[in-house]
């Protein structure tokens, strides 16, 4: 019997446009399973109160990102946090990083089938990152003005995931004594999955 299997890429890709790669046992074993991959909204207050998110200008597709990257087999989440804030933004972050969400949906990253989990942090105020490793650069925007741009100047579903952390943070300011539940949303055409944690 002929056991279809996904080798990575976006479904919705042409076929054999955009391979991804599959690991095999000594057994001969092999599973093709997605990526996994961090991102970090990183905000800032500023000293009237007003917060702003840093973002990274990525330099093959000059679109906006989270910062972000893939897990290293051995690391755990919040470890790639802190490596891939280091990288991109040469930051050292201290402390932990608070999780967002898990972003799944299988359409989500064009170049492979990626699940990422999300997670928010601070830095403090005048701290200045800079671009490095892939990032062609950083750029600090007004939270309250990231909604106002087009969603294709984002990279993958990234302006999903900061419009997510905007209507999380509007719903903590004004309820306080939130139970910490997750929900799961999804669009009417299936798309946009993501699992939320309340902040």
């Amino acid at each position: 019997m002929n056991i279809p299997i996904f080798h990575g890429g976006s479904p919705l890709a042409p076929a054999g446009s955009l391979l991804g790669s599959c690991w095999c046992g000594s057994d001969n074993y092999c599973m093709c399973n997605p990526s996994l991959a961090i991102d970090l909204v990183l905000i800032e207050k500023d000293e009237n109160e007003e917060l702003y998110v840093w973002l990274v200008r990525r330099s093959d597709t000059n679109q906006l990102a989270t910062m972000g990257g893939f897990v290293n087999v051995g690391e755990t989440t919040e470890n790639a946090v802190s490596r891939e804030l280091m990288e991109e933004m040469k930051i050292a972050f201290e402390g932990s990083p608070t999780l967002l969400g898990l972003y799944s949906d299988p359409t989500r990253d064009k170049r492979r089938h990626t699940a990422s989990a999300v997670y928010h942090a601070r830095i403090k105020s005048g701290m200045v990152p800079y671009a490095g490793d892939d990032a062609k650069d950083v750029v600090r925007l007004k939270l309250e003005d990231v909604t106002k741009k087009d969603p294709s100047e984002f990279f993958a579903d990234h302006y999903t995931i900061l419009a997510d952390y905007i209507h999380s943070h509007a719903q903590f300011s004004t309820t306080l004594n939130k139970s910490s539940t997750s929900t799961t949303y999804a669009s009417s055409d299936g798309s946009a999955i993501r699992s939320l944690c309340n902040i």
